[in-house]
């Protein structure tokens, strides 16, 4: 074996280590994150956008009992997920609200400003697998409250779990260095 081989395995070998750390990293973070509790809280609270399968998981957690409000993060008019396209934000027992800004963290800001004048002290927060831990850090960073995130089941293709990767890996980057909305 001459040196230049022996190199270029010793190359080979490391790449493979990084792309399996990587991989393995990426399936903790984002495609398996630990689950978040839903006992009693006081809000609900539908992180963007609000899909279907999310809203159901609300209706269901709000009917078992969990809470007996929803809080649902909406963009603005004439959007696909806007307040007048959503059937739930016509219910006595929703709120839907656009964030400022419409990212997590004016999400996180959001649930600040909702919980200061509706006694929230614990929400339930919803929203799928890969924004989990993110969303887990950001709402730690800015919101002062008792707070779990849970992952609602959503089917992706391979290809969306690799964008979503390397999308909420920009995104975790950001919200270390992005300070909470005030």
């Amino acid at each position: 074996m001459t040196k230049l081989t022996g190199r270029l395995l010793k190359s080979l070998a490391a790449l493979l280590g990084v792309f399996t750390l990587v991989v393995s990293l990426s399936f903790l973070l984002y495609v398996s994150p630990p689950g978040g509790n839903t006992s009693h809280a006081d809000l609900i609270y539908v992180i963007g956008p609000p899909t279907r399968e999310r809203l159901l998981t609300a209706e269901q957690l709000r009917e078992s009992g969990v809470a007996s409000h929803i809080l649902v993060s909406v963009s603005p008019p004439g959007e696909e997920f806007s307040a007048e396209r959503l059937q739930i934000c016509h219910q006595r027992f929703a709120t839907c609200a656009i964030p400022v800004p419409l990212k997590t963290r004016g999400e996180a800001s959001l649930l600040v400003q909702y919980a200061r004048t509706h006694e929230v002290k614990k929400a339930v927060i919803l929203t799928f697998a890969p924004q989990v831990m993110r969303a887990r850090f950001i709402f730690w960073k800015c919101y002062p409250g008792d707070f779990s995130v849970v992952a609602v089941d959503q089917r992706l293709r391979l290809r969306d779990w690799v964008d979503q990767s390397i999308y909420q890996t920009a995104g975790f980057l950001k919200a270390f260095v992005m300070p909470c909305p005030s």
